[in-house]
């Protein structure tokens, strides 16, 4: 996962990690694949359901 996550970063503009964990405040990465991983990523965010995944992308193509 790290690596492919490592690569992925250095093709993509951007790479934001959604999970439904981070929607409550006192999250932290817990999992020694995601602590690996948070140092390629540019954001750990909340995705707790279709609408929020949707809110997301809508709101970075805005901020482009």
């Amino acid at each position: 996962l790290v690596d492919a996550v490592w690569r992925l970063s250095r093709i993509a503009w951007r790479i934001d990690w959604l999970t439904p964990l981070s929607t409550d405040d006192s999250f932290t990465p817990e999992t020694e694949a995601l602590r690996a991983a948070a140092p390629y990523l540019d954001r750990i965010a909340g995705g707790r359901d279709i609408e929020a995944i949707c809110d997301h992308v809508l709101n970075r193509s805005r901020a482009a």
